[in-house]
């Protein structure tokens, strides 16, 4: 059908294609983040489209519908947000259900850490109980995927961390369950959702305990961990007493056929502008790092390098006294007047999931359209280009792989934008044609949109349907390599795993202990 429609010929350009990014300006380049643009709808516009399509707020559906990004989203108990899987867990394993730290208004975990951060670290860990096992571990990330794909989340970074789960099975054990997650939910929803692992080193553990991550994570590279970053306490545990592993591990991934990782690190209240500049030499972006803007040597340097940042909003308010709401957060907003700001949710079991953030934002009138979609070509593209470089030199195969997950990202954006481009045109046509039209999201099959261009005859809309089939056409291939680099990253993790008897020293004795003693 798709054959019948374009023909044996290129599709003719579209008179809409002036108006959506320029692909060609970004395709193997480490330099180009494209800027997009939205033209804005007038008020009268919203209200005569809300009354058309007998819809509620036009704002939200629209942000339900646009591709985002998740940075910066800690797993385990941080994304345990479904409480009917987490009791399901619970009488699995036989475990007392933490029923005093539900929020009955918001059905999420309760914060408790504004006085002290050690007790959100403890309840963090309380909840994290309810995971027993690889299939805890495989099902809460699965159910993530879902929720990714259900709101449009076109890429997320899940920061996972073995410390929470080490008393109760082994390295290798919780590796794979991730990497089963990722490989199922890729197979499922990775034409509108694409999962990557970034690997969290701890702050409040030993050094002993750190060290015994990296050789585990040396000894058993696996290629769906694309990322190391630290977090925890970071008022006893300053970011200068991690630099030398930094150092090593930035060392590391220079000589080819290393694993490589991008490289981040929470920098939160107690790091201050001067800190987050002198880190730059070490981290490929910021997890956190508001205070850059207290100073404008840092801003600037940090917009000279390209250099960005995943600010949680929702989770500023709620950890931060002195953040009372979004309207008083001065900092968010010169970060995203420099435009180098990536959306997050941080812990959506506690703060609400990554749509929310992007509503809040808005609906706080901090950005229009255009600077909240650019907030997702920042998360889809988040490492400075100089280390870019450094990859595309060093470690070319890892620099292509990341390029193709965020060139996908980048046709789902211009999918949008014919979708944003069609609809001005939706109140000329009958409301229920309107209506279906309306509902159009990445989600669609190819087959509807065809359905849908034979139907309507509005020059714009047949013109915005056809850039969005021509996008859709160009993700399933896309969709279809990155699908076979999972597959292939899955099973080389696996075999390295079952290799032999030497590698199964990988996990370590120190972690055999753990679990015994867990056991006892």
């Amino acid at each position: 059908m798709l054959e019948f429609f374009f023909g044996k010929t290129k599709p003719a350009s579209s008179s809409l294609d002036g108006q959506v990014i320029d692909l060609n300006k970004c395709e193997g380049s480490s330099k180009q983040r494209p800027l997009v643009h939205l033209p804005p709808l007038s008020e009268e516009l919203v209200q005569a489209l809300q009354r058309h399509l007998n819809i509620y707020s036009l704002n939200d559906e629209l942000v339900k519908k646009m591709p985002k990004t998740d940075l910066h989203v800690h797993a385990e108990a941080g994304f345990l947000m479904d409480m009917q899987l987490a009791r399901k867990l619970a009488e699995r394993n036989k475990v007392e259900f933490p029923e005093y730290l539900i929020d009955p208004e918001s059905d999420l975990w309760m914060y408790r850490g504004l006085e002290d951060f050690c007790q959100f670290l403890k309840d963090f860990r309380a909840i994290s109980k309810l995971i027993q096992t690889p299939q805890d571990v495989e099902d809460i990330t699965y159910a993530f995927y879902k929720y990714c794909y259900k709101n449009n989340v076109i890429f997320a970074l899940p920061g996972i961390s073995w410390i929470q789960c080490k008393d109760k099975m082994g390295f290798p054990e919780f590796i794979q369950a991730y990497n089963n997650a990722l490989l199922n939910g890729m197979r499922e929803f990775g034409e509108v959702s694409i999962l990557r692992l970034r690997y969290y080193m701890e702050r409040q553990v030993t050094e002993e305990e750190n060290e015994e991550i990296w050789q585990n994570l040396r000894a058993l590279p696996n290629r769906l961990i694309t990322t190391i970053g630290l977090a925890g306490d970071e008022l006893n545990h300053p970011f200068g007493k991690f630099i030398p592993f930094y150092e090593k591990v930035r060392e590391h991934r220079a000589i080819a056929g290393n694993q490589p990782y991008f490289l981040t690190a929470h920098m939160e209240k107690y790091s201050d502008s001067q800190t987050i500049l002198e880190a730059t030499r070490l981290l490929d972006w910021i997890a956190h790092g508001r205070n850059a803007v207290d100073s404008e040597d840092c801003l600037n340097a940090m917009i000279a390098k390209g250099m960005r940042f995943e600010i949680c909003p929702k989770s500023d308010i709620a950890v931060y006294e002195e953040i009372p709401d979004l309207d008083q957060h001065i900092q968010l907003k010169k970060l995203l007047a420099a435009q180098v700001v990536t959306l997050s949710s941080d812990d959506p079991a506690f703060f609400g999931g990554v749509t929310g953030v992007y509503q809040d934002v808005l609906n706080a009138k901090l950005v229009d359209y255009s600077q909240l979609l650019q907030c997702t070509v920042n998360g889809l593209m988040p490492a400075q280009p100089a280390s870019l470089e450094e990859f595309k030199a060093n470690q070319p195969k890892f620099f292509q792989e990341q390029q193709r997950i965020a060139m996908t990202g980048l046709l789902k954006i211009q999918f949008f934008q014919y979708y944003w481009l069609m609809l001005p045109s939706l109140v000329n046509l009958p409301a229920e044609t309107a209506q279906k039209l309306f509902q159009i999201d990445l989600k669609t099959s190819e087959k509807q949109i065809v359905e849908y261009l034979s139907e309507v005859i509005d020059p714009v809309i047949t013109d915005a349907l056809s850039g969005m089939l021509q996008c859709k056409c160009k993700i399933r291939t896309n969709t279809q390599a990155i699908l076979e680099e999972t597959k292939q990253m899955h099973s080389e993790f696996y075999e390295r795993c079952n290799q032999d008897d030497t590698m199964n020293l990988a996990f370590s004795l120190t972690s055999t202990l753990n679990c015994l003693s867990g056991m006892l």
